[in-house]
């Protein structure tokens, strides 16, 4: 038995007027619980939920703390919006039992509000009530609304209805923590049954879908895309190529060498999430990610930045092992990534080369990349120069040699 009576509504109200609101609804809780078994307390929640908004919200609130489902039931027809879509969500946490006419609270609420039960049912595992709902919201309300309770079906009835709804499916991610097979086989059927110039636009249907793969099951995606990545969208996939290298750097490179990937890092460097995963490949696996991207040295700088500076010479020297270097130019963001050692020898060569004599603000670059004694008769007389710019660009030439 509590130790105090319950206080009065009026009591009750001016106790808590002091308080911030979540102090209000934690003493309003406590009360609730500390007087579980007090007959008088489904009358004060009643005349509590007969006031207006707050005292409403409080009526809900210690409701959801005991249990008491009439009350919070009866909240879903009260006049505030807030009151309706609070007891809406406490409502899914306490049907045990589960009310005889639970069907018809359901088709009785509001558009908005029942798909908010509908969302907790599946949030707080309602899983019988909403398999028991499940037909009635799809013929009722269309797949939409259905789509939201597939979480919780069992495997039989969600393969039964999946191909149906998957345009409908808004939570892939949820439906694959819960249904991962089933899940991973609809996407597998609908690959191989379109026609291969229609496999693209069943990716992009499945974008949701592709994304909690990479991130949940990306070995799945992998076998996926071993078989269909040709036909994969580029934009789609880029910006999870990172959670795949996490799963497995080297089927993942497998998939880089397709066509249509390797164009895109021919254009755009290899995304940022993938350089991040750099230690999990290994030597070989680096020189292959390079000669993707070997046709343009810029693109190279980011990936030879993520590798240690001793490593860095031999990765250039193994990407491009087949490749003329004797007359070729590096910019300078490439150069900038090399080891001092290298940067010095590349540089030396580059003045060596006609077309980079033939201009001289190309020479003053290139020999910032020199050590100073060879630096010093390219950039002295620039250190004099008239122009205060030019002077400029002399002396932090020469600082950073």
């Amino acid at each position: 038995m509590p130790s105090a009576p319950l206080p009065k509504l009026e009591a009750l109200l001016t106790a808590l007027d002091g308080l911030s609101f979540s102090e209000r609804i934690r003493e309003a809780t406590a009360l609730a619980r500390g007087h579980a078994d007090d007959p008088a307390l489904p009358a004060q929640l009643a005349q509590l939920l007969s006031s207006e908004h707050y005292p409403a919200l409080l009526a809900v609130e210690m409701a959801q703390a005991v249990g008491h489902q009439p009350t919070m039931t009866a909240a879903l027809q009260h006049r505030s919006l807030g009151v309706r879509r609070l007891a809406a969500d406490y409502l899914t946490r306490v049907l045990d039992p589960v009310p005889e006419d639970m069907s018809r609270r359901v088709h009785a609420l509001a558009p908005a509000l029942r798909r908010a039960l509908l969302k907790g049912l599946v949030q707080h595992r309602q899983r019988l009530v909403a398999r028991a709902l499940f037909p009635e919201i799809l013929a009722r309300y269309g797949p939409r609304e259905a789509a939201t309770l597939l979480p919780v079906l069992e495997d039989s009835t969600l393969r039964a209805h999946l191909p149906a709804l998957t345009h409908a499916v808004g939570n892939w991610r949820g439906l694959l923590l819960r249904h991962p097979e089933v899940v991973r086989e609809q996407l597998l059927a609908e690959l191989a049954a379109a026609a291969p110039r229609e496999r693209a636009g069943v990716w992009l249907q499945h974008a949701g879908l592709v994304h909690a793969l990479a991130e949940l099951r990306g070995a799945d995606l992998l076998d996926l895309l071993e078989r269909f990545g040709d036909v994969c969208p580029v934009g789609l996939l880029w910006p999870r190529l990172g959670d795949l290298a996490r799963i497995d750097a080297a089927r993942l490179i497998t998939v880089l060498e397709l066509p249509q990937l390797r164009d895109q890092a021919s254009r755009q460097g290899l995304p940022r999430r993938l350089l991040n995963q750099l230690p999990r490949f290994s030597a070989e696996q680096r020189v292959r990610l390079g000669r993707l991207i070997a046709a343009r040295p810029e693109l190279l700088a980011p990936l030879l930045l993520r590798v240690a500076p001793g490593q860095r010479e031999a990765l250039v020297d193994a990407v491009y092992i087949d490749q003329e270097r004797a007359q070729r130019l590096w910019p300078d963001v490439f150069l900038d990534a090399l080891p001092t050692a290298m940067q010095r020898r590349e540089a030396a060569r580059m003045l060596e080369l006609p077309v980079v004599k033939a201009d001289p603000e190309r020479v003053q670059a290139l020999a910032a990349y020199l050590d100073f004694a060879a630096a010093q008769p390219i950039l002295a007389p620039k250190l004099r120069a008239a122009d205060a710019d030019e002077r400029g660009r002399a002396v932090a030439r020469t600082i950073a040699c």
